[in-house]
């Protein structure tokens, strides 16, 4: 395996194991973020995945999604999308509990 291609790996995964410490709704909050900001995430299938687990299905998922989409980045670029989603599950882990209802209540569709 070339070096890249086990950088990309160890990054996808990182990816994945701080994504699954997120509680379930940040966790499809952050899976939505991703979706809209990269469309090699958005357009990857979930087929394949032989699992009654939704972890592992997820992570499977978003590992395999990740690895596409990085692997047709410029190493600066990768670098630069790697910071930003670690960024973004950070943003998502420490989002204080008041925000996090105001967020939930939204996507309920309730005005508050």
């Amino acid at each position: 395996m070339e070096p890249t291609h086990i950088l990309i790996d160890q990054m996808a995964s990182y990816i994945c194991f701080q994504a699954g410490r997120l509680d379930e709704f940040r966790s499809e909050m952050f899976l939505h973020w991703l979706k809209s900001h990269s469309s090699a995430v958005r357009n990857a299938e979930c087929a394949g995945v032989e699992t009654e687990d939704p972890y592992t299905a997820y992570t499977h998922y978003l590992k395999d999604s990740l690895k596409l989409w990085f692997e047709a980045l410029p190493l600066s670029g990768l670098v630069w999308e790697y910071r930003l989603i670690l960024t973004e599950i950070r943003w998502w882990r420490n989002l204080d509990e008041s925000r996090l209802v105001k967020i939930m209540l939204e996507c309920l569709g309730h005005n508050s």
